[in-house]
This record gives structure tokens, C-alpha cells and sequence, in this order.
């Protein structure tokens, strides 16, 4: 049985995955620091990983996860995100961990136009983005050969914070009948993935034995516009909501993301509009 250590366990993300997991016969092993999961069936650690790491469980992977959650000082980003990524990582290499898997975010691109990549600039990032993309590159400066990273868009699924932009707020909105307003009706969208599909891939990932670091852009199949996905919500949830279109001169943080690189290391890429409807299931069922 191959055990996983993951950190950030008490979260909406970390949560799914560990029970995924452990419904595929994985030993998962939880470390956290604020939020502590109510899963009596995951063995957990409460440790501040910005600390010294001085003992942890030997294990066959790290699925790192554990970040500060915007909006916060930069103190407190780099305390809770770099510090922690360099010290799980130091650890790694020291107990020679087979596997990393490093949690990131569509954040490290910032501010952009049109579809973004692997390989697509990074513009006007902000305090969490950037802190993101620095772990990225410490990750990629370990000598751990089989690393992943995964730049994750907005998650959604049962257990979703629906008080987090941009989708879960315009739907809270919709359901109490309130006004939505909106910007850049014609924007290409497919930032956005269900958390099963996630889970699922990870599982994939833990039975690979590539010895290279893999940088991975999760997304939708299906890129839709804006005012598309807000006409779909609106009629799923029967709202009587008046959507106001206001103008905006700034570029946009919601994009299109090429899902072809995701696909070919298999990820199951659901259309945009699936993952929307069965969000809203999601919702109405709890």
C-alpha cells in the first residue's frame, strides 16, 4: 500500500482528494495547520510547516497543498506559502521521497488576454499569484526526479466556499433573485474544473514513474463566454435576476485555458457547461 502524506488537509480540496484515495486503498496521512478535517478515517498531523521540520511519517509521496488563502499581507504569504514549500521540499530530498505533487493556481498568470498555457507569460501577478509561481520554481530547483505541478483554476463541487469569486458568488446571487453585474460579456471561459475529476487525477499521478518535473494547466473542454455561462445559470436555477453588463478598462483575471497538454497526460476534461450544471445539482441536493 503506497502512503501519501498531504498537507492542507482540512481544506475543501484536500479533503476530496484524501478520501478519494483512500477509497483506492491508499495510506493517506494529513497534515494541518488551522483547519482540522472531521475524516476519522485519516491519521493527521497538526504541525506549523513554516517551523524547522524535524519528524514526519516516511512516505512514498507529498500531494502539497497547504497555502495562505488570499486576500492577505505579503508577510503572511510568504510565511505561510514560501516558508512551508521550502521546508516540505528540504524534507523531500532529505528522506528521499519518491514523488512530489505541488498544488498550484491559474494565479501565476495574473493578469492576461486570450488563452493561456504552460507556457504563457506571467503579467501584473498579485501577492498570492506570485508566491504560487515561487514555489513552483522551488520545486523545480529539488533533485526529487518524479515532481508535478498542477495549476489549478476554480474548483468547484459539494462543499465549494460560496462566498469565493468569481462563479460561486454570481450563483449565491442568482439564487436570492439579486441583481448580477458583469464585465466582458464576450470573454472565452474555461477556468473551472469539477473536484472528482481532480481526485481522480491525482490517483493517475500517484501510479506514474516519470522521472522529470511535469507542469500540468488544468481547465474546461469547452471554452464558452461569459454572458453564455451566466444566460445557463440563470435558466438551471429559474432566477429572476436582472443581469447589468458595466465596462471595464483593465484586463481580466478569467481566461481560456488550452486543456490539450492536460489531456495527453490524462486528465478527463469535462465541457464547462457539465461541470457548471452538475455544480448546481451540487447545490440544490445540500
Amino acid at each position: 500500500m503506497k502512503t501519501v502524506l498531504m498537507t492542507g488537509i482540512g481544506g475543501f480540496i484536500g479533503n476530496n482528494i484524501a478520501e478519494y484515495l483512500i477509497s483506492k486503498q491508499y495510506n493517506v496521512i494529513g497534515i494541518y495547520k488551522n483547519r482540522k478535517p472531521n475524516n476519522p478515517k485519516i491519521p493527521l498531523i497538526h504541525m506549523d510547516l513554516s517551523k524547522t521540520i524535524k519528524e514526519l511519517p516516511n512516505c512514498d509521496a507529498i500531494i502539497h497543498l497547504a497555502a495562505q488563502i488570499q486576500p492577505a499581507s505579503i508577510e503572511e504569504y510568504l510565511d505561510n506559502t514560501i516558508q512551508p514549500m521550502r521546508n516540505i521540499c528540504n524534507w523531500a530530498q532529505k528522506m528521499l521521497v519518491k514523488q512530489f505533487i505541488y498544488v498550484s493556481s491559474t494565479s501565476i498568470y495574473g493578469e492576461t488576454i486570450g488563452e493561456v498555457n504552460i507556457n504563457s507569460d506571467r503579467i501584473n501577478l498579485d501577492d498570492y499569484g506570485l508566491t504560487k509561481y515561487i514555489g513552483e520554481r522551488i520545486l523545480e530547483n529539488t533533485n526529487i526526479k518524479n515532481r508535478w505541478i498542477l495549476r489549478l483554476p476554480r474548483v468547484l463541487g459539494k462543499g465549494t466556499d460560496m462566498s469565493s469569486p468569481w462563479l460561486p458568488l454570481v450563483i449565491k446571487r442568482l439564487i436570492q433573485n439579486e441583481e448580477v453585474i458583469y464585465y466582458n460579456p464576450d470573454l472565452i471561459y474555461n477556468n473551472l474544473v469539477y473536484i472528482d475529476d481532480i481526485s481522480e487525477f491525482m490517483e493517475k499521478i500517484l501510479r506514474r514513474k516519470n522521472e522529470e518535473l511535469k507542469r500540468i494547466v488544468l481547465g474546461g473542454k469547452q471554452e464558452v463566454t461569459i454572458i453564455e455561462i451566466l444566460k445557463l445559470l440563470k435558466d438551471e436555477l429559474n432566477s429572476s435576476s436582472i443581469l447589468t453588463e458595466k465596462k471595464v478598462n483593465k484586463r481580466n483575471t478569467c481566461y481560456a485555458i488550452d486543456v490539450t497538454e492536460a489531456q495527453k497526460n490524462g486528465f478527463y476534461c469535462r465541457d464547462t457547461t457539465e461541470i457548471i450544471k452538475r455544480f448546481i445539482k451540487d447545490i440544490i441536493i445540500n
